[in-house]
């Protein structure tokens, strides 16, 4: 049965569970539609929603090779964007749709993310929007540092030990 943004309801086995696949140009449309729902309100809060500007951003800024599906069964059900460095992994994106959020999949998602950037001995970075507290939240709880990035975001961080 669909939820009411079109896409169907899959349970979930087990507390966080999900699978990644790798992005391909297929799935370009889900993401942005994606975004959409689920970061929509934080944009409009922080300098309103432009769909023209958007979609051009999405355009420019849309990786295969960095963007990861995240997938309940083989329904996706969000995506996370990493770009890694030399000395650094960073998180440009994640994002559920809101069906699939408060389930322990984005924290299960970050704690992955943590464990990669310890092996590698890599410091873990992202931005977060001032307005989007939930994702403060859950990111201090995880023990990201947080550091003022302008006025509209923070810089958060979590370096290895």
């Amino acid at each position: 049965m669909p939820n009411k943004y079109g896409y169907p309801l899959m349970p979930l086995q087990g507390f966080g569970a999900y699978t990644l696949s790798a992005a391909t140009n297929d799935d370009f449309d889900f993401v942005y539609r994606l975004k959409r729902i689920a970061y929509r309100e934080y944009v409009e809060q922080t300098w309103g929603w432009d769909d023209q500007f958007q979609t051009k951003f999405h355009k420019n800024s849309f990786a295969e090779g960095n963007t990861k599906i995240i997938r309940a069964g083989d329904q996706p059900i969000g995506s996370v964007d990493v770009k890694e460095g030399d000395a650094s992994i960073f998180i440009s994106g994640l994002y559920l749709l809101p069906d699939y959020q408060s389930q322990g999949i984005g924290t299960k998602i970050m704690r992955d993310l943590i464990k990669e950037a310890e092996e590698k001995k890599k410091r873990l970075e992202l931005e977060v929007l001032k307005v989007n507290i939930r994702a403060q939240k859950l990111y201090l709880r995880l023990g990201f540092k947080m550091e003022e990035r302008d006025k509209e975001k923070y810089f958060m961080y979590k370096d290895q030990k």
